[in-house]
């Protein structure tokens, strides 16, 4: 069964049954690239580059290696890597990985559940939900985390 996702590309992409939960794109000049979870008791995250015309996936690769549930969040602004969030710890951490490695970096672990929600604009800062409905900031360039406000639970990660 395929599912079609419909982008601010002039064609909708088509997606196998199985790539259903999230989505995330990321374009250059000349490719462009998805990466995906799929719908499975553990989410594993997958990316592909889009096909000429950007209608289909092109090889999709398995991301994730490891057995633990994985969700994806966003692309960093450079393309090369992903963010998302991981149970690998015992709780939800969160982590980044290159597109090209086997590993993924932890980027904030410990001190309980806590979801990646994306880059800011200029890419400065990751935000995230943490416990307690709140939300953070955390610096790219290194250092503690910041309380930016509390949050709606309806809107904190992870449900």
């Amino acid at each position: 069964m395929i599912f079609r996702v419909f982008t601010s590309m002039s064609s909708p992409v088509c997606l196998p049954f199985t790539f259903t939960v999230r989505l995330s794109f990321f374009l250059e000049a000349s490719r462009a690239f998805c990466a995906m979870n799929r719908e499975t008791s553990q989410g594993s995250i997958y990316v592909a580059e889009l096909e000429t015309g950007g209608t289909r996936l092109k090889d999709p690769q398995r991301l994730t290696l490891d057995e633990n549930s994985n969700l994806l969040s966003s692309w960093t602004p450079d393309g090369k890597a992903v963010l998302f969030s991981s149970n690998r710890n015992g709780q939800w951490d969160i982590y980044k990985q290159n597109i090209t490695e086997r590993v993924a970096e932890p980027i904030l672990t410990g001190g309980g559940d806590k979801g990646p929600l994306g880059y800011s604009a200029d890419g400065e800062w990751i935000f995230y939900s943490g416990p307690g409905d709140k939300l953070f900031r955390l610096p790219v360039s290194g250092g503690p985390p910041q309380f930016v406000r509390n949050i709606n639970r309806g809107f904190a990660f992870p449900g």
